[in-house]
């Protein structure tokens, strides 16, 4: 997809999701934000940031090994919501790690496994434990 087509896809996404935000969930206050405080700000800032690479020249395509890692990325991206309820939080948000890592950068396979189950349990303990914000648990109950 050419860059100004995504440009102008981000800023309608962006507007939507601050508008479905500012219409359909309580906003609260700024010392009590509300559920539809954070997509608001965020659909904002999507809007304004690709309005913003809208007055940007044009970038010089992406080539070979660029395009591969940025097509990697973008379909881990779109998987990582699809596994979530049948391979639950932890499994999923490990895995998605390991691979983002092995599509970034040259990192040594058991250094990103480390990193992604770390990161993985790390999130597990500060949003299911410590927070009680309940998550998808896999086949296997984690």
């Amino acid at each position: 997809m050419p860059a100004r087509a995504l440009a102008l896809l981000l800023v309608a996404v962006g507007l939507y999701a601050a508008g479905d935000a500012w219409w359909h969930m309580p906003l609260g206050t700024p010392g009590m934000p509300g559920p539809g405080m954070l997509p608001l700000a965020l659909g904002l800032l999507v809007a304004f940031l690709a309005a913003a690479s809208l007055l940007q020249r044009a970038p010089a395509p992406a080539v070979g090994f660029v395009r591969r890692r940025a097509t990697a990325v973008a379909a881990l991206l779109v998987l990582y919501p699809l596994l979530l309820p049948r391979a639950g939080f932890a499994l999923t948000t490990a895995l998605v790690l390991f691979l983002l890592g092995r599509a970034i950068a040259p990192v040594p396979p058991a250094r990103l496994a480390l990193f992604a189950l770390a990161s993985a349990a790390g999130a597990v303990i500060l949003f299911r434990r410590l927070l009680a914000v309940p998550l998808p648990s896999g086949p296997w109950g984690f």
